[in-house]
């Protein structure tokens, strides 16, 4: 059989191309435009409190189904913002529909003023204080936490710390448990041979240039690849919303805040080289923070992509607290994935809302 082959579609490719050019010119204009420094915040929130840096907004379900509010919050040295970044993938957005009031603890961006502060300060200043706004303002006496990366040891150390809490139930996304297997950019720290002193600034604190500088070791091609995508997007449909989308996000992942210089030291000593929950040595204010004592159900979210806190990392918090308040879920996702894109969308909220649901007060009942 001959098989023959027509003239190639020139004037279609030409029209294709053309097409491109003219999206790429005006997705640039809406590229150069875009508010990039707090993401699009899609959803309407309202400020109830604040401290020195540190703020607590409130994102009001519109279809509220339950008591008690989830509380969110992340470590030092990410931006809170990720987690309402732009609309139709908006964690706290996501969690609303679900019926949950959401608030969100943003530590701020730390300057000199705030040096000084250790990660008890965090865990046992302005988290109880946070707290006890949420529960003033929603009326509901337990709360419910989301606490991501980071912020997952200051969850663990707040409840492993005392025997009285307002916390109903603790998710962990991505929770730093065993510090043996973090990755390689941190084990200079961990055996001695960087000093934390290295990096800290004149004014007491880590840069977030350097901080971001240190995370895109993990990926030396990153830029590399976030410009391919940008040329990618640019040719994209101006309605579809793929260049504010990787505008913000681009961002975002640039965009580190300083960390205290005291509250890195502690990390380093007490974290990196001393392990401190698995070696059960981490305290608060020099309590001890005992894992095994924790007595509210506790769901572990771990990423089994994730090359940040690989999931070796997260495994062994099954082993330190009691078994019978233990749930844990691993997700085919990276650890931006578990708050952002399409498997937080389809899992990782479903997840959590399920496993809150079946410990939360529905609103018609709270009401009798």
């Amino acid at each position: 059989m001959t098989r023959t082959f027509g003239p190639p579609d020139v004037f279609g490719a030409l029209r294709q191309e053309l097409t491109a050019a003219s999206r790429r010119a005006r997705n640039t204009v809406t590229y150069l435009r875009t508010e990039r420094s707090e993401g699009l915040n899609p959803t309407p929130r309202v400020l109830v409190g604040s401290r020195e840096k540190v703020k607590l907004w409130k994102y009001s379900s519109k279809n509220k189904r339950y008591r008690e509010p989830i509380v969110v919050f992340l470590g030092l040295v990410s931006r809170s913002y990720v987690l309402d970044l732009m609309p139709g993938k908006s964690f706290v957005g996501q969690l609303g529909e679900a019926g949950y009031d959401v608030y969100v603890v943003d530590w701020g961006q730390p300057d000199q003023d705030e040096s000084e502060n250790s990660m008890e300060t965090y865990i046992d200043f302005y988290l109880p204080r946070a707290f006890k706004l949420v529960q003033k303002d929603s009326g509901s006496r337990d709360i419910h936490v989301i606490a991501y990366c980071f912020g997952a040891i200051f969850g663990l150390m707040y409840q492993g710390s005392r025997g009285n809490s307002p916390i109903r139930s603790l998710v962990t996304l991505a929770a730093p448990v065993d510090f043996r297997h973090m990755p390689v950019h941190t084990q200079p720290f961990a055996d001695g041979s960087f000093n934390p002193k290295d990096i800290i600034n004149d004014e007491g604190f880590v840069p977030a240039d350097m901080i971001y500088r240190s995370m895109a070791v993990r990926t030396p091609t990153y830029d590399v690849a976030n410009a391919v995508g940008l040329w990618q997007k640019l040719a994209s449909d101006p309605a579809s919303g793929a260049v504010e989308a990787h505008a913000v996000m681009a961002n975002w992942v640039r965009d580190h805040v300083n960390f205290p210089g005291v509250a890195f030291r502690q990390f380093v000593s007490d974290f990196l080289r001393g392990n401190g929950f698995v070696n059960g040595t981490a305290r608060v204010n020099n309590k001890p923070v005992d894992l095994g004592s924790i007595d509210i159900p506790i769901l572990s979210v771990i990423a089994e992509r994730d090359d940040l806190i690989p999931p070796a990392v997260s495994y062994p918090l099954r082993h330190l607290v009691r078994e019978d308040i233990y749930d844990e879920v691993v997700l085919p996702t990276g650890h931006v994935g578990l708050v952002l894109g399409g498997t937080a969308k389809k899992i990782t909220i479903p997840s959590i809302t399920n496993f809150f649901d079946a410990h939360s007060t529905p609103v018609l009942e709270a009401a009798r």
